[in-house]
């Protein structure tokens, strides 16, 4: 898949089958979301398929989004699914972003200087799937800090 995708994937979990046809390695993860079975599994990180499709199931804690950092990614999907509370993932075109160095190749990462974006309000129950040219800010709180359990998952294009 070549381009630049603009195009950040919000829904219920219930309705994940909605967006197969995307990408086969999306399928499988869209898929594993699909049959609920995901919130049973403990901590820690599975290899749904070797080298293209990892979860891990962690806690983390909640910023405001002014210490935050977007960031974004050429090899993979990202599919952010909350457990435990609500967090907030911010997201912008790439091209509206300020590079904060380098391209990381070893971690298919890019940040960004963080600034006022779109907000997606994810609430258990809820997912969001971040293409190649998202840049996106988890594990943002609406004030304060807090905690959250989550879901992501790495999918390669």
């Amino acid at each position: 898949m070549e381009g630049v995708w603009l195009c950040v994937i919000f829904d219920s979990v219930k309705n994940a089958c909605l967006y197969l046809g995307l990408n086969p390695r999306l399928d499988t993860a869209l898929r594993f979301l699909a049959d609920g079975k995901f919130a049973e599994q403990a901590a820690g990180r599975y290899v749904l398929q070797e080298n293209d499709i990892t979860c891990s199931r962690f806690t983390a804690e909640t910023h405001p989004w002014e210490e935050g950092f977007f960031e974004s990614h050429r090899k993979f999907f990202d599919i952010h699914v909350p457990l435990s509370s609500k967090e907030l993932l911010l997201t912008a075109p790439i091209e509206r972003l300020v590079p904060d160095g380098d391209f990381d190749e070893a971690a298919d990462c890019q940040k960004f200087h963080a600034q006022p974006a779109t907000v997606l309000a994810l609430t258990p129950g809820m997912f969001a799937v971040c293409f190649p040219g998202d840049g996106h800010m988890p594990l943002v709180c609406e004030e304060g800090r807090g905690h959250v359990e989550k879901w992501i998952f790495k999918v390669r294009i």
